[in-house]
């Protein structure tokens, strides 16, 4: 059942990530897959009369079935949120949408980047899901077929100098031995310099044989 507010939405999808005891929650389902996501704040963070316990992230651009909140990741100040549904001139590739804790207070998160793959294809569901380590952002896109038919890909985004803020695409990954309905980018993780993404093993027939691929971060 879809929610009917964005009180009931809060609750449908609770994800990942809890530094500072920060929390992110989804639905993309919402409003007619226009999507929904929101930071919770604790009780700590949020004096009397000042904000809310917890704070919308808004996209700005994401109409219906748009999926925005289909995948989150927290980390530090920096939080991800996808939208696979979203894209231009009828092609919806997918995007995520990096928000940043502002120095003004917990309360208050402002959206720094828009990430998009290199080339938008329909069905690339770029963002099925997300992860982030620092200023390091890893984004699945299952349904990449430039490897084969839905192998997948991974892109990774960093730093675009250093000592500066802003991202850049620095990787594209597939898998080693991708193969058509690879999937690979189903399922991304990073942590201690090191990308970690997931596929189906080649020539796999039970269709939840999966493997994990690794790989290092750019210096």
């Amino acid at each position: 059942m879809r929610p009917q507010s964005a009180q009931d939405a809060r609750w449908q999808r609770p994800h990942e990530g809890k530094p500072k005891g920060w929390r992110i929650v989804s639905d993309p389902y919402y409003c007619q897959g226009a999507g929904y996501a929101e930071v919770l704040l604790p009780a700590a963070d949020v004096p009397d009369g000042v904000g809310d316990s917890s704070v919308v992230l808004r996209p700005d651009e994401t109409g219906p079935r748009g999926y925005f909140g289909w995948s989150t990741a927290l980390h530090g100040e920096l939080a991800a949120v996808s939208a696979i549904g979203e894209g231009a001139h009828g092609c919806p590739a997918g995007a995520v949408y990096l928000f940043r804790r502002d120095q003004a207070g917990p309360h208050r998160w402002s959206r720094v980047a828009r990430l998009t793959p290199d080339v938008a294809r329909p069905g690339l569901r770029f963002g099925w899901s997300v992860a982030v380590h620092e200023d390091w952002v890893l984004v699945g896109a299952p349904g990449d077929d430039r490897a084969g038919y839905e192998a997948g890909a991974a892109f990774l985004f960093g730093p675009s100098a250093i000592g500066q803020r802003g991202w850049m695409l620095r990787a594209r990954h597939v898998a080693p031995d991708g193969h058509p309905f690879g999937w690979f980018g189903r399922a991304v993780c990073l942590r201690d310099g090191v990308a970690m993404v997931a596929g189906r093993r080649h020539g796999a027939v039970d269709e939840e044989a999966w493997a994990t691929y690794t790989f290092r971060l750019p210096a």
